[in-house]
């Protein structure tokens, strides 16, 4: 049996979502998240990215700036005791303007080409693995990729038409959700 992964957005979930951030200096990471992911690593669990970044297609920032931060990221997470087992990044929009960027996508959620590749690549049990997201269009590439379990990781939840098996406000009530489980 293959160990249980988590599949996490980035901004939002990881770092705080302060618009586009372009380079490492840009980063804030979320309260509790290094605590947290130590005691699920723990449990043996992996980690992956799963992350739409526009600022590409949108002229905000180059692939390799892009490259550069998620390296800074990869590091920051080995440091902490977290390592990423994989990074799957979506550099794409329809109303970009950067070629070749400048498209649809099926790995832009909510399409599930990053996740289809995650589980792919890695040999993964869907049923094993939780999505973590704080919008829809997360849960939706996590259901239509057929992951197991899905949580939203959001302050202020809304009332949506695409809701999570479960919602949690904080790092901290995350990491007891998901130790209180077998998986």
């Amino acid at each position: 049996m293959t160990p249980a992964s988590l599949f996490l957005d980035r901004d939002g979930v990881l770092i705080k979502d302060t618009g586009y951030p372009v380079s490492p200096s840009d980063i804030e990471w979320m309260p509790g998240l290094f605590p947290a992911l130590r005691k699920i690593r723990e449990r043996g669990f992996r980690f992956f990215v799963l992350t739409n970044q526009s600022a590409v297609a949108r002229g905000l920032c180059s692939f390799r700036d892009l490259v550069e931060m998620h390296a800074f990221i990869r590091t920051k997470f080995e440091d902490e005791g977290c390592p990423i087992t994989g990074i799957y990044v979506a550099p794409t929009h329809p109303e970009g303007i950067i070629w070749p960027w400048n498209r649809a996508s099926s790995w832009r959620k909510p399409e599930p080409g990053m996740v289809k590749q995650a589980i792919l690549d890695h040999h993964l049990e869907p049923s094993r693995v939780i999505m973590i997201g704080d919008s829809a269009t997360d849960i939706l590439a996590a259901r239509a990729g057929g992951v197991g379990y899905t949580i939203s990781l959001t302050e202020h939840p809304s009332p949506s038409d695409v809701a999570a098996d479960e919602s949690v406000a904080d790092w901290s009530a995350l990491s007891d959700r998901i130790l209180a489980k077998e998986w």
